[in-house]
């Protein structure tokens, strides 16, 4: 997978350097928002709009790079911020729910 690059942020696969972080953030108590697309974001960096921003060009690289013909969110009803970030990125709520995993 190539990297993808918005004005603020590299979207890219783990890299050694990451492991601390990485590790720091999946230590903490388990309240973060489970932002779609399967990314964590640090606490630190929350309300900043990262995670709409990768929403919306992580979506963008699948529609130019993939073949595919729809896109969907599955949010849980635990977490808000999830519904909130799909419905800004243009995806509208349609029904709750079981995850299929």
């Amino acid at each position: 997978m190539r990297s993808v690059e918005t004005q603020r942020l590299l979207l890219r696969l783990p890299e050694v350097a990451d492991a601390e972080p990485f590790l720091e953030m999946h230590q903490a108590p388990n309240d973060w928002p489970g932002i779609d697309l399967g990314w964590l974001i640090h606490r630190s960096r929350w309300g900043n709009g990262f995670a709409t921003e990768a929403s919306r060009a992580a979506i963008a690289w699948s529609w130019r790079t993939g073949k595919i013909d729809h896109i969907i969110s599955l949010t849980s009803p635990d977490h808000p911020q999830s519904l909130r970030i799909a419905l800004k990125i243009g995806q509208q709520f349609e029904k709750p729910d079981v995850d299929p995993i």
